[in-house]
């Protein structure tokens, strides 16, 4: 009953005047800016470690020119006492050669040991060698033979 009839929306607006739209030139215009300023900035940096690689590199080669070594030194005099040093050691030769026995034979003692300390004419081992033991006890009886016969 007391209703009002409602008109439909118009299609055009009523009140015609600018538009709220940015226009489409600006968005390329801030990307180039982005991006120019970016470029710049790595541009920069760069620049700025290669002044710095630089600089690293003149003060590292003059310090190199100015380098004097520190030197520790004593002063000689003549002792007339001679110094005697001990020090243990072990021997390697410049060169090997494998030698075989002409005889069999095994050690039967063994006097020294890796360490110990040996002078000139210490007896280092003795050599057990039974087959020249009855070569030598045959030559013997041999020779005692040969002797009873020319008496």
């Amino acid at each position: 009953m007391n209703e009002i009839p409602r008109l439909p929306a118009p299609d055009v607006p009523l009140i015609s005047g600018p538009s709220r739209e940015k226009p489409p030139a600006k968005a390329p215009r801030r990307l180039f800016l982005g991006v120019f300023v970016l470029l710049a900035a790595v541009i920069a940096w760069g620049a700025f470690n290669h002044w710095r690689r630089d600089q690293s590199a003149a003060e590292s080669q003059q310090e190199k020119a100015n380098f004097r070594p520190t030197v520790s030194f004593a002063i000689a005099d003549r002792r007339d006492q001679p110094i005697k040093l001990t020090l243990p050691g072990t021997t390697l030769p410049f060169d090997e050669a494998r030698i075989f026995a002409r005889a069999t034979g095994y050690i039967a003692e063994r006097r020294v040991d890796i360490g110990d300390r040996v002078h000139q004419g210490d007896l280092l081992a003795r050599i057990a060698a039974p087959d020249l033991d009855a070569q030598l006890s045959q030559a013997i009886a041999q020779l005692g033979q040969t002797q009873a016969a020319l008496n």
